[in-house]
């Protein structure tokens, strides 16, 4: 079993820095979205990655692998936190507007918009990363229309201020209409 536990953790660490590379590598790539509702896939591999982590912060014994490994835990735990954060702030309604999230999400959207001008057109799988939703989902699927209308409601009620979203929102509806 500790065998297989490491096993995981070590594909877990190569899984990691293989997305954090292919990133680096082509930012640009025509799939990928700066601004997208955080999915459900990512907090999945955040938490495996945290229990793996905190895996090997007990079966290490050396102190400055287990500070290391306890830094990065710490780290993805709070980004995980952060990223939870930012999804109930698109998806409720009832939400009051966090202002340092606002800044945050308007700022995205404008590294959106700069990668709209070299990429015009969405692909499906780059509208469903923007709306937060697994490349399985089938456009008439009904998480599509509810991310869509959360994505207008957000703009309605003044949480997200940058005018680019309606663009996003409807290339996004134009790349899930077609098949």
């Amino acid at each position: 079993m500790k065998e297989l536990s490491f096993l995981m953790f070590m594909i877990g660490l190569i899984f990691g820095l293989s997305v954090f590379v292919r990133r680096l590598t082509s930012p640009y790539h025509p799939d990928r979205a700066v601004f997208g509702i955080p999915s459900r896939t990512t907090f999945n591999l955040l938490w495996g990655s945290i229990f793996y982590i905190a895996y090997g912060l007990l079966v290490y014994h050396h102190h400055g692998l287990r500070l290391t490994l306890g830094i990065i835990d710490g780290l993805l735990l709070g980004y995980t936190l952060f990223l939870l954060l930012l999804q109930h702030f698109i998806l409720s309604p009832r939400m009051p507007v966090i202002k340092p999230l606002q800044n945050f999400l308007n700022r995205k959207i404008s590294g959106q918009e700069k990668m709209d001008s070299l990429l015009p057109a969405y692909t499906r799988s780059r509208a469903l990363s923007v709306l937060g939703l697994p490349r399985y989902t089938d456009n008439n699927a009904p998480a599509v229309q509810l991310r869509l209308e959360a994505l207008k409601s957000a703009q309605k009620s003044g949480k997200i201020t940058n005018p680019y979203l309606d663009e996003i929102i409807k290339k996004t509806a134009a790349a899930l209409a077609s098949k």
